[in-house]
C-alpha cells in the first residue's frame, strides 16, 4: 500500500550519504523513510549522496532536498523527478516567493518547512 504524506505517523530520517543504512531503514517498517540531502550532508558529499538515492525504491520514500536557491536544489529536483518518491520536503520554504514556482516544477506532494518567523508572516503568499 502506498501512503500519501498526510498518512505518515512515523517516519525515519536517513542520511543519503549512508547507503549502508538504507536497507535497515526500509526494513524498520516506518510509514516512510526520509532520505536527507540537506543539512545532514556535508557540501563535499552532496553529489555522491544524491547518486546513492538513484537505486532506492521510492514507493514509501520522501526526499528532503536542499533549499530553494542553494547550489544543490536544481540537481535535487532532477533526482526527485526521476525517482517519483512519495513526496519531497522543501526546507526553508520562506526563502522567497519562488516557492510557488517550485510547487509547479514537481509532480509529487510537497511538504514545506517554514523555519523562521518571517515564513509565518508570508505563509499565505507561498502558495
Amino acid at each position: 500500500m502506498v501512503l500519501s504524506p498526510a498518512d505518515i505517523i512515523a517516519a525515519l530520517f536517513v542520511q543519503a550519504s549512508r547507503p549502508d543504512c538504507f536497507e535497515k531503514a526500509i526494513e524498520a517498517a516506518a510509514d516512510a523513510v526520509i532520505f536527507d540531502l540537506e543539512d545532514a550532508i556535508a557540501d563535499v558529499h552532496k553529489d555522491s549522496a544524491r547518486q546513492n538515492l538513484r537505486s532506492v525504491d521510492a514507493a514509501n520514500a520522501i526526499v528532503r532536498s536542499n533549499g530553494i536557491g542553494t547550489a544543490w536544489h536544481e540537481n535535487d529536483l532532477a533526482l526527485v523527478r526521476k525517482l517519483k518518491p512519495l513526496g519531497i520536503i522543501c526546507p526553508k520554504s520562506e526563502a522567497g516567493l519562488r516557492f510557488s514556482e517550485f510547487l509547479k516544477s514537481v509532480d509529487v506532494p510537497v511538504i514545506a518547512l517554514v523555519e523562521m518567523a518571517v515564513g509565518l508572516s508570508i505563509a499565505r503568499r507561498l502558495l
